[in-house]
């Protein structure tokens, strides 16, 4: 009986796996003039880039995506590819940092990058499908190795979707720190009963002191007429930038001489 147990799970364990391999190599793939680039393997592409810089290294993460989103019945399949730089022409390319390895993993969604304290960490949401639907929750991963392959954390997933926010639109966690020392995330939302109706696509802000307990409090960007895809934060000569997208529309919002992000909480960044 044990025997019969230990083949059925081995079996159900390959059919799974299976499912989620790439066949993606990265000691074939060009490493010059990355503009467009996608894998050499015809079957598979490039999404949603997640462009991170570290002691003199660029980061690219990108989504390793087979047959355009078709991956684990349209759920995506995705996973976190890598490629590297020190001088944005010659490029170094990685095996998958981070990977779906459970069944329940759907797809490993957008998400970044932060490193602290030597060591790097990798927020991201996790898409999963039950008897109610399809939601998506966020997880995060550590590595030890400067970023190049990470370890999944526990609890998996440590966060869920708030209350009023739609469970299937909660992803692409954007991590920073302030001068403070206290950590933000930044995620994609949309409000089950907007203000405005269909405007409600909004930010949840969490905060968080050691990246493991979080909060959340007052969303700096509402009232949204889709989900705020992929953003990012940024300062930049002394202009800060909020990015994200809205269906095909790439919004950029900025202010002047902003000193902390008090000051962009004050403002609203409108």
């Amino acid at each position: 009986m044990k025997t019969k147990l230990l083949l059925v799970f081995i079996l159900f364990s390959t059919s799974v796996f299976a499912q989620v391999v790439k066949d993606y190599d990265p000691q074939i793939q060009r490493t010059t003039n990355l503009q467009y680039f996608k894998p050499v393997e015809k079957h598979l592409f490039t999404g949603d880039c997640m462009p991170y810089y570290h002691k003199g290294t660029f980061y690219i993460y990108w989504l390793l995506d087979e047959g355009h989103h078709a991956g684990l019945g349209g759920l995506g399949g995705h996973q976190w590819a890598l490629s590297t730089s020190k001088d944005l022409i010659n490029w170094t390319h990685y095996p998958v940092a981070v990977g779906i390895d459970e069944d329940w993993e759907k797809s490993i969604c957008t998400g970044s990058v932060i490193a602290d304290k030597g060591k790097f960490y990798a927020f991201y949401s996790t898409r999963v499908k039950d008897a109610k639907g399809v939601h998506e929750q966020l997880s995060y991963a550590m590595s030890e190795d400067e970023g190049k392959s990470y370890v999944k954390q526990k609890p998996n997933p440590f966060y869920y979707a708030p209350q009023e926010c739609v469970s299937r639109d909660f992803r692409d966690p954007k991590i920073f720190k302030d001068r403070e020392d206290v950590y933000h995330l930044f995620i994609s939302g949309y409000k089950k009963e907007p203000e405005l109706d269909g405007f409600g696509g909004y930010l949840v802000h969490l905060i968080s002191k050691d990246l493991k307990d979080w909060k959340e409090i007052e969303s700096l960007l509402t009232g949204q007429v889709a989900t705020p895809e992929c953003s990012d934060y940024f300062q930049w000569n002394g202009w800060y930038y909020l990015l994200y997208s809205t269906g095909e529309t790439l919004i950029t919002l900025n202010r002047r001489n902003l000193t902390d992000l008090g000051n962009i909480l004050v403002h609203r960044l409108l």
